[in-house]
C-alpha cells in the first residue's frame, strides 16, 4: 500500500498519520534523498530528520535502516504504476 497516496496522504493537512515536517521528510526520502540533505533542503538540524525518522517508522510500525529502505522503496514502487 502507498501511504503517502491513500487516505489523504497527499495533502498533509488531512493526514492524521503523519505531522506535516514527517510528511514532508517521507517525501523527500522517498526521492532517495540522505538525512542530511534533507535536513539542507528543510533547514533543519540533522538530528531533528532523524527523530522524525524514527517516528515515521514508529508509527508504520517498522524498525532499523533496512526495514525502512524497503518501505521506502515499496513507497516509490507503488508511485510508479
Amino acid at each position: 500500500m502507498n501511504l503517502l497516496n491513500t487516505a489523504g496522504y497527499d495533502n498533509p493537512n488531512t493526514s492524521s498519520e503523519f505531522t506535516q515536517q514527517e510528511f514532508k521528510i517521507l517525501k523527500l526520502a522517498r526521492e532517495l534523498m540522505s538525512n542530511q540533505e534533507i535536513a539542507n533542503k528543510l533547514g533543519i538540524s540533522l538530528e531533528t530528520v532523524k527523530t522524525h525518522r524514527k517516528n515515521i517508522m514508529k508509527k508504520v510500525g517498522i524498525s532499523g535502516k533496512k526495514a525502512m529502505t524497503r518501505f521506502l522503496m515499496s513507497q516509490i514502487l507503488a508511485t510508479s504504476h
